[in-house]
Order: structure tokens, then C-alpha cells, then sequence
């Protein structure tokens, strides 16, 4: 076995069973760590006179092979399956520790640390390493501590720092930032107990008096990263302290990871935006969104901003880049729509066709739940109103201009007092008794509602109240109830249902319109304040930004992908393809499980990427493997509130981006895949803002108003979100919480989701950060698919999951084209494995010492003892066996059951000893003659023996025995040619053993590694498994 590399155990006997569990006992990946559960035949029957402990390692689980549920050992032994089917032991699960919140096993640190320096020169010699996890008594802090009996223990504290470094230089090639151990300490000899095994709380307290020089050493590390020192250093950190929310009594060092916080680049967005609020003498070009994500530290941002400040402007006074631009409000009331919102009106009259199939594409809810009784509805409506006020694009209206060829948007006035009047948005009041399935019926309805908005008269907002009411019963065939001051008040529980049209309405959005809803609400008599800018100002200085860089990147980006053929996908009506859509979808989901998303989120951490960047590289593997493609494009969305100015403002700015790949799946590791997505993302930042409509002009196509139906959805027919939630939001502004609810989870009542898809299929990433939880939704179009097919699909993208972030998959080194996505029914190799049935022909097999004498009998002078120079045959062995048993039958009185202890050398006596002891139908219980006295009379003790058998070289150990009340037997004395002469044969007077009846057969003793040695029990029926298993290899 070489030095830190894993030892094949094999494969199971015949007619035993091996599981490899996690520690929710389901079966792991190939090439996975996992615990080795062991069943089948010969299972020992439980630790002696241990009932506790026995019914902590023998499991009831369910048999993959007999469908039936079978007991098995729990081993406590960390294995994996490996690439030839044989079953590798890793490690121990009594040493496995948790730090931070991770679980570590220091089996594979010790691996690395072993493997780094087996064929190095310095330091030399490592002959063991042990890591064990220490705590801080007075911080509480924890540890990784690594323990190394090397023969550089002793030398000067330099150059032990020195080769502390080294250390850590090659723990970091290979491990993980939360596996590194914090301390190396150096020790000619690990401390052993009186077992032989490495005594970890003699370490413990080896570590506690090296502690104080290691803290040191450890404080000087990080003394002076913990604390901002300058005042730009401490404006930086406070900002990183708001953007990403965290506790203001928890230090975090300047050289602390933004990813590792807790952060996103939607995240990184909004804390560029603070920078430029903060610092508003900022070059663009040394502090744009690329450069941000690249110099991810606290630190980093620092050089960055002082590398930025005094070079703000060119020499004729404008920004160089698009988030430098200074815009001031122009006081618009008409002009040309945004990029954004041309692309949404065009996509519902022409692609999807609205009138065609009476179903709304683009409307967006906000549902709220009422939290404090007393909501007037009247003074609800001010507020909205004040809100329409505020935010110009609520009541704008958007219209087709024939003579200028188009579109173009009328901001409607306002009359300058607060009003309760629904002149600018629709209102509605529905009562219904407290019951879900109606709630879900009539938001679905709104979703797909084309007259409950209407964009060319500027009705771009929808209030629905819908009051909780016991007796609504008897209101339910009455007409709809419109305001009036009996019904001003809501009560708690009720529910506001805001419907926005997409074309004035983002994600974004929908937190600035809540907190404006807040303020306007409780304000009452007194105005929002006024915005920087209005939406069509936006629209305007959008239309006159200089785009030719942008331009030319996507030119040279989509330069590849001439001949871009849709991807074959699975579809269930292709011929609709080319047919306009009614945007009607379902979905299908599942949650990632918390060990899963605990390794995805690790990983992106670990590679230092986002986690739409790892579902991207996730998407275009799994595309690769279900359509063999090579060639993909997937598109994604970006804010596009590049400008800190629109940070405020409700409307349209999201932008749809094509993320082009090209890869050779037989030679591409999904890490060069996940490193090229990474490349794409940041180099496409800067470029975002270029308009999704010219892009696919760009591609080849015709402008968007001419040929619509056949040309948008050819480049991007794929696509993907991620979206970070947080499900345990109730953020109460005083009187509502949000959000209710996803629209995801909306349901109609006949059970088909009640949104719409812009494109055949969506996977949809959520991510909530309290709880690390991650969900996969397919969002499929129901144009083309049936829910059956995205079911598998579905199914084939969570087993990629599994396989990708396993051990069997080397992300590094094997090319995503090995990735299996096979269902349950593919999955035969462990079948395989545990398919150990054996036939044993009905073979006649006697306890081992019946065996024994029907072969003396048979031939009585064949050797059948071999020792050095010394021999015996099977006649003469008889003899002595015949001997020791009848002495211990007529002297010491034994009887069948009896514990008869034998600690012996190694020697002929010693398989004498054996023989006459199972003879005798006693339980046979091995003692180590090299083990301290104090361990044999501790064993003993546990075991309670009748006798002792020993010999003349064990006199010094057993020398005035006192300490156990049995009796002690000298086998040499006893076998002497004095003594045999009064010991006749009496075999045929010996008691039968029956081994189809429960007996114990003998007994040994764990290692005691983890504590005091455990005493197992083996029943006669087991030793005869046993034989038989051994048979049938010896017979293969």
C-alpha cells in the first residue's frame, strides 16, 4: 500500500451484501465516500453481555437485492466504490469531524499531506500524520491541528515555520480553504496507548502546551487583515456591511471573499452602485463591474477606488463608460419607448399573439398579506396614486406610431392633489371564505387576464383586493363589490393582489414599489419625494448612447455561431416550432438535497465563482449529454440598471443575453467548462446593455416588427435564471408582509402551474441563503411538451447533479462527455456487486473439530501442525487434543458453554488449546500475551472465563495471579509424556455440539481504538457459514 492512498478491500463473499451509505443511509455515486454497511451470511449476532451497543450497530435496512429489509453491521469504516467495482477503504467515521459547519474527513488531509512529501526531500522522512480538530478554550474558536512524527521534530522555530509553509502550500493544491489545517506540530513519536493506537488526548494536551507559541504564530497571520485601518479602508468595509447585510459585532478581515460572504453578482451590482454613490470621483474604467468580480476582497476594492479617484472625467467632461454617465431629468412627457419595452410589445402581438389565444404573456403579480387590522382601503388608494405619481411610467401610455414607424410612449398628467379615485390604475374587490384553491383560481385568472390592463391607454397597475370572509358563501353568485365606506377597512389575513404589465415592471421593481407603498401609506397628506429622472428620460439617453464597442463585441462573440442549429431537445410536437405561441407552460421541480447543495454552493466558492455561472456550465453539460450538441446557446438576463440613478426607479430594464459555447465534449473537463463560462460572463459585462432585438439582428436576422414569428426564438431557444430568495422573508412595513408567495407555486385548480414561458424551456436555479437550499424547476412551453417527457428530463438533470459533484467525477481531468445522466434502471453496478448467491450443492460441513477428527481418523500420520522446526500429525494432535479436554472436563469441571480463555504465544499448544476448547463445547476467547496485565484482566473481567489456559513462558506475566477468580491451566505441564499417562481418551464422552442451535462458539475483542475493547460474540452456525463461504472461494 502506498504512503496516503486507498486500500482495496475487494468485493463481498458469497452470500454477503455490502452497502455504501451516506449518513441518511442512501446509497452513494461510485468513487463516493460513504459508510460500509456489511450483511448477508455469518453476520455476527451482537457485542457480549452489550445489548445497548449492539442496537447501535446492527441496522435493519432495506436489501436492493432480496426487496426485503435485512439486518447489517454498521462498521463505522469510510469506503468507496472504485472504478474496477472493488470497495476502497478511506477511513475512519469515529474520527470524521465538523468545522464551520463543514464535514471534514481528516483521513483525506492526512492522504494529501502524506502524498505531497512521499518523494520529497524536505521536510524528510514524514513517517505518520494525524489531524484532529482543537478548540480555543478562551475564544471558543475551532481548529484543524495536523500531528507529524517526522525526524525534523526538535529543529529551530524558523525552520519549522518554514516547512509549516510548505505544508500549507501543498494543502492548498489540493484541499479546500476549511480543510487546511490552521497548526503543524512536529513530533519524533506520535503518544500510543496501552492498545498500540495513537492516544489523541495525550495530543490534546500536547497541542495546549505548544498552544500559546502557535496562537502567536496563528495572531500574527491574520493581525493585520481583521481591522480597516484608513478611512477609505473603513468606508469600504461598512458598504461591504449593507450590501451584504452582515452583523455588525462580527469581524471580518479585509482580505475576507466577497463570494465567501454570501454574495452574488446582482450583489456585486448594487454594491458597484454604493461605490459610485460613496465615491463620486471614480474612473469608470478602473472601477467597472469586471474589474470588481476579478479582486473580489475587501483589500482589493480598496486599491481599486484609490486607483479610480481624481480621474473621473476625459478632458471634455463625459464618462467613458455607461455606468459613468450623468443623466439629469429632462421633464419628458412623449418620446420613443426603451429597447426593453419594444422587445416586450412586439413579443406579445406578434410571437405569442395575445388575442389569438386570450392569454396575457406579460402580466406580473405581487401578492401581499395584510398583518395589522384597521388597512383603510381608501387611504390604500392614495398611496397608490402617489406612488402613479412618483413613478411616471404607471401611467404611461405606449402606442404604434404608423408615421415614424414606432413606438412611442405618452406620459398622461396628473392632478397635483392626492386622490382616491382609480383613474390611473383598475380596481377590484372580491370576497371569498379563507380558502386557498379559490385564491390560486383567481390569481391564476389575472395572470392570463389581457383586459384587466391595457398598455395603450397607460392602465399599467391592477389592485385586486381580496377580503377573507367566513359568509362569503352567500355572496359568492352576487356581483363583484365595488369601494364603498362600509367595506373601507381590511382586516388581517386579506390579501392585495397587485398585477403590473411587464413593459413598466421588473424584478427590481417590485421592492422599490413595496417600500414606496410603505412610505406613501403612512405618510398619507405628505408626497413622495421626487425621482433623479423619470423612466422615458432613460429611454431617452438609452436610444443616444454610443454602442459601436458593444456592437463589435457581440458581432465578434455570435462571429462562431453562423450556423447555429436549434438544439435537437426531445420535443413532443415538433411542428409547432415554427407556429406562433400561446406562452401557456407548466413546470416541474425538485429540491436539491441539503448534502448536494452544500457541495454546489462549496465548489463555487471553492473555483471563486457565481452560482449562475456554475448552473450555466451545470445546463450546457447536461444540454451536451441529452442531445449530443456541441455547439449551445442559452440565454440569461441581466438588471441593466447600469447607471446608480436608475437604482430607484420602477420600469423595464432587463435585458436578455445569449451565452454562446462551443466545446469538444470528448476532451472538455466541466472545470475548463465552468472557467470558459466564467470568461464569457465577465467579458460579456460591460456589453450587457446592447439590446437582445439587435443582437438577433445581428445574427442574421430581420428587423424585429417584419418577421417576428420565425426569427426571435432561433438564437435563444434555451434559457436559464437563478434567482436567490429568501422563503423566510416577512419583512413587516407595517402593515403588510412579503412576499406571499412565488409564482412558481401557484397552482391552478386543475394542477397546471398558472404562469407563462417566453421559450421552449427554462431551468430555473433558486437559492435561499438562509437555508442553504437550493430548487431546480423545468419551466417547459405545453406548445411543445408533454409534462411525462420533462419529468425524465428532469430526472436525467438531478442524476448529472449527483454524478458531477461526487467523488467518482474528477471536474478536473475527465471530459463531461463521461457525466452518466442514466435513470434507476441503468444504475446495475451495485446490483452487480451485491449479486453474491451462492449454491453450496447441499454439502455435508461438521464443526471444525468433528472436521478435525474424521481427518486423523482418515490419515492419522500426516503432518498436520507445522511450527519452525517443530511438527505434529493429525494422530498425534488428537492425542494431545484428547488430553487437554479431558482434563478440562474431569479437573476444572467445564461444561458446554463455558468461556475458556487461552493467551498464548504463538505456538502448536496454542492450536491444541483451540481444538480442545471447541471440543469441549466451550466458548473459545483469545487473549494477546503481548498486551499489558492490566488490559488482560480488564478483558477478563469482561468475560468472566472458567480457565485460563497458558504455558511455562507466561509464568512472569501470571506470576501470584490474584486479580480474576479462575482457574489457571498450564497446557505445556499438562502435555509433558509425566502427566499423559493419567489422561485416557475420552472423546467419545464429550459433550455433541449442535450447530444448528445458538451457541456461541468463541469470543474476541475489538482493537479498542475508540475506547474500552468490545467483546464479540460468534455463534456456531456462523463459523459453519463461514467454512462454507470459504469452500466456494477456494472452489473459484
Amino acid at each position: 500500500m502506498n504512503i496516503g492512498h486507498p486500500l482495496s478491500i475487494g468485493t463481498p463473499c458469497p452470500n454477503r451484501f455490502c452497502l455504501i451509505l451516506d449518513d441518511y443511509f442512501q446509497s452513494v455515486q461510485s468513487n463516493q465516500i460513504g459508510e460500509l454497511y456489511i450483511g448477508g451470511s455469518g453476520l455476527f449476532r451482537g457485542y457480549y453481555n452489550r445489548p445497548e451497543l449492539t442496537q447501535q450497530v446492527l441496522i435493519e435496512l432495506y436489501s436492493i437485492i432480496t426487496g426485503d429489509i435485512r439486518t447489517y453491521y454498521r462498521t463505522g469504516d469510510l469506503v468507496k466504490l472504485n472504478n474496477q467495482s472493488e470497495i476502497d477503504f478511506i477511513g475512519r467515521t469515529d474520527f470524521q469531524v465538523k468545522l464551520r459547519g463543514q464535514r471534514i474527513e481528516t483521513s483525506e488531509i492526512e492522504a494529501v499531506i502524506l502524498r505531497a512529501f512521499e518523494h520529497n526531500t524536505a521536510p524528510k522522512n514524514i513517517q505518520k500524520c494525524l489531524v484532529t480538530k482543537v478548540t480555543d478554550e478562551q475564544t471558543q474558536q475551532d481548529y484543524l491541528a495536523a500531528y507529524l512524527q517526522t525526524d525534523t521534530a526538535g529543529l529551530e522555530p524558523r525552520t519549522q515555520q518554514h516547512l509549516e509553509k510548505q505544508m500549507k502550500a501543498a494543502c492548498q493544491k489540493q484541499l479546500p480553504s476549511y480543510m487546511i489545517p490552521s497548526f503543524f506540530i512536529f513530533l519524533n513519536q506520535l503518544p500510543l496507548n496501552s492498545n498500540g493506537k495513537v492516544d489523541r488526548k495525550k495530543l490534546i494536551n500536547i497541542f495546549r502546551s505548544q498552544y500559546e507559541d502557535a496562537k502567536r504564530v496563528l495572531r500574527d497571520q491574520h493581525s493585520s487583515l481583521i481591522e480597516p485601518q484608513s478611512d477609505l479602508e473603513k468606508k469600504v468595509y461598512h458598504i461591504w456591511e449593507s450590501v451584504l447585510q452582515l452583523d455588525c459585532d462580527r469581524k471580518v478581515s479585509m482580505q475576507a471573499n466577497f463570494y465567501e460572504l454570501g454574495g452574488n453578482s446582482l450583489l456585486m451590482i448594487k454594491l458597484n452602485n454604493m461605490y459610485r454613490e460613496e465615491f463620486s470621483r471614480i474612473d469608470g474604467n478602473k472601477l467597472g463591474l469586471q474589474q470588481l468580480l476579478k479582486n473580489s476582497t475587501i483589500a482589493d476594492h480598496v486599491l481599486l477606488i484609490e486607483g479610480g479617484i481624481a480621474q473621473t472625467e476625459t478632458a471634455n467632461g463625459h464618462y467613458t463608460n455607461v455606468d459613468q454617465l450623468l443623466w439629469k431629468p429632462l421633464y419628458l412627457t412623449e418620446g420613443r419607448v426603451s429597447f426593453a419595452q419594444e422587445r416586450i410589445w412586439f413579443d406579445a402581438k406578434i410571437r405569442f399573439d395575445e388575442q389569438l389565444y386570450e392569454t396575457a404573456i406579460y402580466n406580473e403579480p405581487v401578492v401581499v398579506r395584510v398583518q395589522k387590522s384597521n388597512v383603510s382601503i381608501n387611504r390604500l388608494k392614495r398611496a397608490i396614486n402617489e406612488i402613479i405619481r412618483k413613478h411616471a411610467v404607471l401611467r404611461t401610455a405606449i402606442i404604434y406610431d404608423p408615421n415614424d414607424e414606432c413606438l412611442k410612449q405618452y406620459v398622461k398628467p396628473m392632478p397635483p392633489s392626492l386622490i382616491a379615485a382609480t383613474d390611473f390604475f383598475s380596481f377590484d374587490i372580491t370576497h371569498i371564505s379563507p380558502n386557498e384553491e379559490e385564491f390560486h383560481r383567481i390569481l391564476a385568472e389575472e395572470q392570463r387576464s389581457i383586459s384587466s390592463l391595457n398598455v395603450a391607454e397607460g392602465i399599467l397597475l391592477r389592485c385586486h383586493i381580496i377580503c377573507l370572509r367566513q359568509n362569503a358563501s352567500v355572496m359568492k353568485n352576487q356581483p363583484k363589490i365595488d369601494f364603498d365606506l362600509n367595506s373601507d377597512i381590511l382586516n388581517v389575513d386579506d390579501i392585495i393582489l397587485f398585477i403590473f404589465h411587464h413593459i413598466a415592471f421588473d424584478a427590481t421593481s417590485g421592492e422599490i414599489f413595496l417600500n414606496d407603498l410603505h412610505l406613501a401609506y403612512e405618510s398619507n397628506e405628505h408626497p413622495l419625494p421626487p425621482l433623479p429622472l423619470q423612466y422615458i428620460d432613460f429611454a431617452y439617453y438609452e436610444r443616444d448612447l454610443d454602442m459601436s464597442a458593444a456592437k463589435d463585441y457581440w458581432i465578434k462573440q455570435l462571429s462562431n455561431f453562423k450556423n447555429l442549429s436549434p438544439i435537437n431537445l426531445p420535443y413532443d410536437y415538433k411542428h409547432e416550432l415554427q407556429r406562433t405561441r400561446s406562452g401557456k407552460s407548466s413546470s416541474v421541480h425538485f429540491n436539491v438535497e441539503k448534502t448536494l447543495a452544500n457541495q454546489m454552493l462549496s465548489y463555487a466558492e471553492e473555483r471563486k465563482v457565481t452560482l449562475f455561472q456554475l448552473c450555466l456550465a451545470m445546463y450546457y453539460s447536461y444540454l451536451c449529454k441529452l442531445t449530443g450538441a456541441s455547439h449551445i446557446c442559452v440565454g440569461g438576463v441581466t438588471a441593466n440598471r447600469y447607471n446608480p440613478v436608475l437604482q430607484s426607479l420602477i420600469g423595464m430594464f432587463v435585458n436578455t443575453i445569449p451565452y454562446c459555447l462551443q466545446f469538444e465534449p470528448s476532451s472538455t473537463s466541466f472545470d475548463k467548462i465552468l472557467s470558459e463560462v466564467q470568461k464569457i460572463c465577465l467579458d460579456a459585462l460591460p456589453h450587457t446593455h446592447f439590446p437582445y432585438q439587435e443582437i438577433s439582428h445581428l445574427h442574421g436576422q430581420q428587423q424585429m416588427k417584419e418577421s417576428q414569428s420565425a426569427t426571435l426564438n432561433e438564437l435563444i431557444q434555451l434559457f436559464l435564471q437563478v434567482e436567490h430568495i429568501d422563503i423566510d422573508r416577512q419583512q413587516t412595513n407595517g402593515w403588510w408582509t412579503d412576499p406571499l408567495m412565488k409564482i412558481e407555486d401557484v397552482k391552478e385548480k386543475g394542477g397546471v402551474a398558472a404562469v407563462v414561458t417566453k421559450f421552449d424551456l427554462t431551468l430555473r436555479v433558486e437559492y435561499d441563503s438562509k437555508r442553504d437550499a437550493i430548487s431546480i424547476i423545468f419551466l417547459y412551453s405545453r406548445d411543445l411538451f408533454l409534462e411525462s417527457t420533462i419529468q425524465i428530463m428532469s430526472e436525467r438533470f438531478h442524476i448529472l447533479l449527483h454524478q458531477l459533484f461526487s467523488a467518482t467525477f474528477d471536474k478536473a481531468k475527465q471530459p463531461i462527455c463521461e457525466l452518466p445522466i442514466l435513470l434507476q434502471i441503468e444504475e446495475n453496478m451495485l446490483r452487480e456487486l451485491n449479486d453474491t448467491n451462492a449454491d453450496f450443492n447441499e454439502r455435508s460441513i461438521k464443526p471444525i473439530n468433528e472436521e478435525f477428527f474424521d481427518r486423523a481418523n482418515e490419515c492419522s500420520q500426516k503432518l498436520a501442525i507445522i511450527l519452525d522446526e517443530q511438527s505434529l500429525t493429525y494422530g498425534e494432535t488428537l492425542y494431545f487434543v484428547e488430553q487437554v479436554s479431558s482434563c478440562l472436563v474431569r479437573e476444572y469441571y467445564v461444561k458446554a458453554q463455558d468461556i475458556i480463555c487461552q493467551c498464548l504465544d504463538r505456538s502448536i499448544e496454542m492450536v491444541i488449546g483451540i481444538l480442545a476448547t471447541l471440543t469441549c463445547g466451550c466458548v473459545y476467547c483469545p487473549l494477546n500475551p503481548q498486551d499489558p496485565v492490566n488490559r488482560i484482566s480488564l478483558l477478563m473481567k469482561e468475560v468472566k472465563p472458567k480457565v485460563l489456559l497458558t504455558h511455562e513462558r507466561m509464568n512472569d506475566l501470571f506470576f501470584n495471579w490474584d486479580k480474576q477468580p479462575v482457574s489457571i491451566l498450564n497446557i505445556a505441564i499438562k502435555l509433558s509424556e509425566k502427566n499423559m499417562k493419567y489422561f485416557p481418551s475420552h472423546i467419545e464422552s464429550m459433550p455433541v455440539v449442535n450447530f444448528d442451535m445458538p451457541n456461541i462458539a468463541y469470543i474476541i475483542f475489538t482493537s479498542g481504538s475508540t475506547g474500552i475493547p468490545k467483546p464479540v460474540r460468534t455463534q456456531t452456525g456462523e463459523i459453519k457459514t463461514n467454512k462454507r463461504i470459504n469452500y466456494i472461494c477456494n472452489q473459484k
